[in-house]
Formats: C-alpha cells, sequence, structure tokens
C-alpha cells in the first residue's frame, strides 16, 4: 500500500491515479474539511484524518502494511515534511516528495521575504496602514506584534480553533473573516475595496494556491502586496508532478497530455450541503470505468467559480477538458451563460481542448430515477416529512 501525506490538490491527483490503476492506497488528512472533500471523492476507507506527528504515522504505516510514501504536503508545512520523513526512515520504506514548485511572483507593487519576521519588520516600518492578513492563522502569533500600528484585518478556516487562536491574539470579531477558499479574483478585489485595503499580506503556496488571483485582485485595486516566499528545501530529488511520482513507483500514470477531464458544474447554492452534493456526484462519476480526474466548479453563489475550477485544471497541465453542466435542461445557464465563460477562457487558455457536454435532459434513465424517488416518497411519507 502506498501513504500519500498530505490533503492538497496534487494528493488528490495522484489519489486518482492510484484509484484508476487499481493501487491500494491511503491518505491523510490534517483539517476537517480536507476529510469532507477527500471522503466524498475517494471514499471515507482511505482517508485519515490527521493532523499526524511522527509516532502517528508509524503507527498507520504498520496497521495499512504500507510500502511507501508520498509526501505531498503544502509547502509551507515543514513539521509535517519532517515527520513523515522520520516515520518512512524508521519503518525503512521509500520516501517520494511531491513537491509543489514555487509561483515566484514578481511586479510593480509586489515586495518578497523569506521569513514572517523579516515581513512584520517591513510591514512596521509602513507607519500606520490598513492591511489584510491570509498568510493562515498559524502565521498570526508571528506577525501580530508587527501589526499594532496598522488597522488589520485576518482571513482564516471557519473553524472554531481558527477563530478562538485569532481572537486571542488581540484580533477583533468584526475583523476576523472566516471563510474557506479558494477564492477568485473579483472575490478578492472586492474585500479588498470593501475594506479599503492598502496592504494585503500572503504567502507564495505555489500554482495550486491561488498566489494569482490575490496578485490580479490587488493590482486592479492599486494596493500593495507582501509576499512570504516559497520555502525552497533545496531537494534536487523531489517530483514536481504526480507523472514523476508515478516513475519512481514504477506505477502507470494515467495523467497523460492526451487524457481528457472532467470539469463538473453546478449552479450553486447558500446551502452547503446543496454544494456538497458536487462533490459527491464527483467522486463516484471519477470511479466509474474510463473517466479521468473530476474537478468541481460553480456558475454562481459557491466556490471555486467555473473560471477559477477551468484556470487551476489549465495551469496544473490539463490539456483536453470535457464541461459537463449539471443541469436537467438547457436553459438560459446552459445555453448562453456557460458557452460565453467557456469562449473567454479559451482565448486565456488556447493549447487547452475543450468541449461541452450536453445538458441531462429527458431519458430513460432519468425516468427510472425519477420513478425511484416516487417510489421512496409512498414509502417513507415524502422527503419533508
Amino acid at each position: 500500500m502506498i501513504l500519500v501525506v498530505g490533503g492538497t490538490t496534487e494528493g488528490l491527483e495522484l489519489c486518482r491515479v492510484l484509484s484508476q490503476v487499481g493501487r491500494p492506497f491511503a491518505v491523510t488528512v490534517a483539517s476537517d474539511y480536507g476529510y469532507q472533500l477527500f471522503r466524498d471523492v475517494l471514499g471515507p476507507e482511505v482517508v485519515v484524518r490527521g493532523p499526524l506527528g511522527a509516532e502517528d504515522f508509524v503507527r498507520v504505516m504498520e496497521e495499512r502494511s504500507v510500502e511507501a510514501v508520498v509526501d505531498a504536503a503544502h509547502p509551507f508545512a515543514r513539521q509535517v515534511h519532517a515527520e513523515a520523513a522520520r516515520a518512512a526512515s524508521a519503518r525503512g520504506v521509500k520516501l517520494v516528495r511531491l513537491a509543489r514548485p514555487a509561483a515566484s511572483p514578481a511586479g510593480a507593487g509586489v515586495h518578497t521575504f523569506g521569513s514572517l519576521e523579516a515581513m512584520g519588520a517591513w510591514v512596521q516600518r509602513q507607519g500606520p496602514v490598513r492591511t489584510l492578513v491570509t498568510t493562515g492563522v498559524r502565521s498570526l502569533p508571528v506577525l501580530a506584534p508587527f501589526l499594532e500600528r496598522s488597522t488589520t484585518w485576518v482571513r482564516v478556516l471557519p473553524s472554531a480553533d481558527s477563530l478562538q487562536a485569532a481572537v486571542a491574539l488581540g484580533f477583533a470579531p468584526s475583523h476576523i473573516l472566516a471563510m474557506q477558499g479558494p477564492f477568485s479574483r473579483e472575490f478578492n478585489a472586492a474585500l479588498l475595496r470593501g475594506w479599503d485595503i492598502q496592504l494585503l499580506l500572503t504567502k507564495d503556496s505555489g500554482r495550486e494556491g491561488a498566489l494569482q488571483a490575490k496578485l490580479e485582485a490587488a493590482r486592479e485595486c492599486g494596493c500593495q502586496v507582501a509576499v512570504w516566499r516559497h520555502p525552497q528545501e533545496g531537494d534536487a530529488t523531489a517530483c514536481t508532478s504526480v507523472a514523476e511520482v508515478c516513475a519512481q513507483l514504477g506505477i502507470p500514470c494515467t495523467t497523460a497530455d492526451e487524457e481528457w477531464r472532467v470539469l463538473l458544474v453546478g449552479h450553486g447554492s447558500k446551502r452547503p450541503a446543496a454544494n456538497q452534493g458536487l462533490y459527491q456526484l464527483a467522486g463516484l462519476l471519477q470511479r466509474l470505468p474510463g473517466m479521468g480526474p473530476v474537478t468541481v466548479g460553480f456558475l454562481q453563489m459557491a466556490e471555486p467559480g467555473v473560471e477559477q475550477a477551468f484556470a487551476a485544471m489549465a495551469e496544473g497541465g490539463a490539456h483536453r477538458i470535457v464541461v459537463m453542466p449539471c443541469f436537467l435542461f438547457e436553459g438560459a445557464h446552459v445555453a448562453s451563460d456557460l458557452p460565453e465563460t467557456l469562449a473567454a477562457l479559451r482565448l486565456r487558455y488556447p493549447r487547452v481542448e475543450v468541449k461541452l457536454a450536453a445538458a441531462l435532459g429527458p431519458s430513460a434513465q432519468l425516468a427510472e430515477i425519477c420513478r425511484l424517488r416516487i417510489e421512496q416518497a409512498k414509502a417513507s411519507g415524502g422527503a419533508g416529512e
């Protein structure tokens, strides 16, 4: 069995490949959000809820007879990298590092720093400024002393631990934005404008870290950006793609350029449970024969948007994408809104071949699903009772 460490985009892509080639695997995730997402996409039996220390990793390796470990944890999860490596060494199993390349941001108004302390000292020298911090809750203990002269908002994950940590450091509850990304350029720009932000603090989490959307929003709003640089670990043996990992493990890789990937598009809802249903459908779909990786995007009221999900796929190496609208019939969204969005994306990513699938439409299969729901309602008294 292969143990994949880290609930990242790269980790999920590797798990999809392992599932498709029938190679047993388990994946560790540190957050409740990651656990829910990976569980719905991959199935609960292969997902191990973390965070895990070195001893926990050893235990999981023993229980699951792990023969190789792939460290696909977040670039800034240095402790996870160290503990996974220590556990792999203790068990004498092969360790492969799947590293996310740095985005290396540059340009007017963008300032980069090798440490949080250096970033904080620079911010302090700017005097009183209206600041938005998006470097994560674990960075706040280091940054907080440097922000005392600034009017500061912090964006953290919507968990009780994150909120309590931010409040304990003295940040006003009204200035704590608890929300789960990734966020589009438009959404970031709305936040920057809404609070008249002058300085955005962020980190280079690599291509998949949604940094570009922040930089574009800041440029649009005339806001300066301070970036905590991507940690350079100097490991020349680290892999930078799932294909490289598969080669090291001797596994056939199904992420070749010619493979079709799927973007499953839903309308989007203010109810998280409704949006979660699309992720569950994506998990079921990609387990079917002939299906490549399945990504989720929403037209409105939920993140990620269609443009953001498509961009992540294209910039992550997808060369052929089928866009599947999860709509019953061909209304305005399917007939005009989605084609217009895809037309703009084709211009932005001319090397990506894009095909738009038809709406679900009337069919014998849909009629059968309706019949089953009707029979269930007769037997149970109805979904609302």
